[in-house]
């Protein structure tokens, strides 16, 4: 777990910045391989989605609260629907990320801030949103250490 920020710019000059925090129940993924999440007694990672697929008993895995909390931020000028559209979008790079995500024992929440007069699409940006969330991620986990 941690906490992490990563930052994508078009060449017109629209930004979106995301800050998560990490501690999510679920293992973190990248490139089809876990980079961080619970571990067996022999320091193996556990594979919290294979562990729940086998029909092994939730408490095994889930013995105290989660959550992935993430804020994006952009340039460009939308209305509060507009945001909502980008943060439904953006809450898309936790799933690419994280995997179980979004669980009863989670509290995982994305907000979109606007902070810029800049034009782009809800399109472009909610995308970049879903990305910017994911490296963001991985940027939280990458110094972690088991406990």
């Amino acid at each position: 777990a941690g906490l992490g920020r990563a930052e994508l710019t078009l060449p017109s000059g629209v930004k979106v910045i995301a800050y998560v925090a990490v501690n999510a129940i679920g293992d973190v993924w990248d490139k089809g391989e876990i980079i961080a999440g619970a571990q067996t007694s022999a320091g193996q990672f556990a594979d919290c989605t294979k562990t729940l697929l086998s029909g092994a008993a939730e408490a095994f895995l889930f013995e105290r609260g989660h959550t992935t909390l993430a804020a994006v931020f952009t340039n460009a000028i939308f209305s509060k629907a507009e945001l909502k559209r980008i943060a439904k979008m953006g809450i898309a790079g936790m799933a690419r990320s994280i995997s179980p995500v979004f669980s009863c024992y989670d509290g995982d929440i994305l907000f979109a801030i606007s902070v810029g007069q800049l034009q782009a699409s809800v399109l472009t940006v909610g995308t970049m949103a879903a990305e910017a969330v994911r490296l963001a991620i991985l940027d939280a986990v990458k110094d972690s250490t088991a406990i």
